[in-house]
């Protein structure tokens, strides 16, 4: 960043929308510029627009509507200088970068549920819903029509609970919505 000290090199943090700050090989842009000198600049951007190659920067003017792949007069926030050098002034700091923007949307990003996902659980529901009424109708009738002690009633609910569940649950589950 250009001062009354000529070039000082400041934290990223520090910086402020209309600050000038001097690229070079190797540098990571702090901020979104607006270059304003370039001297065969190329910056790598491929975290924002997936280009494959560093894109050549030059400070020509471009219409307010060019694609963001397309603004050769622009560096942006995260990219990393490739070759050259250039100087640009600071437009956007933070959230308000375009890499901010796209991390602010993936943050609002909802976990839906599949349609499939949605089937199954309900089939479980349902199943196990049943299995459980069956658990409870043995052991009732263990315990009041055979008079067996609570104990041995007990740990047979808990071992019918848990061979209830067979391995094979998921593979019929899907062979079960797979036919329907």
């Amino acid at each position: 960043v250009e001062s009354e000290k000529g070039r000082v090199t400041i934290d990223t943090e520090e910086l402020v929308v209309g600050d000038l700050v001097y690229l070079k090989p190797g540098d990571i842009i702090p901020a979104d510029l607006r270059l304003v000198s370039t001297n065969n600049l190329k910056i790598d951007e491929a975290i924002l627009t997936g280009e494959a190659e560093p894109i050549e920067k030059s400070i020509d003017s471009l219409p307010e509507d060019t694609n963001l792949a397309d603004r050769i007069n622009m560096a942006y926030s995260g990219t990393m200088v490739q070759s050259g050098t250039g100087q640009g002034i600071v437009i956007a700091i933070g959230k308000e970068t375009e890499i901010g923007k796209i991390n602010d949307s993936l943050a609002t990003i909802e976990v839906k549920e599949t349609p499939l996902l949605t089937k199954v659980n309900e089939m479980n529901h349902s199943i196990f819903k049943g299995i459980g009424f069956f658990i409870v109708v043995l052991g009732l009738i263990s315990f009041f029509g055979y008079g067996m002690s609570i104990t041995y009633v007990l740990s047979a609910i808990i071992a019918l609970i848990v061979s209830s569940i067979p391995e094979g649950l998921p593979s019929i589950l899907t062979i079960i919505l797979s036919s329907g």
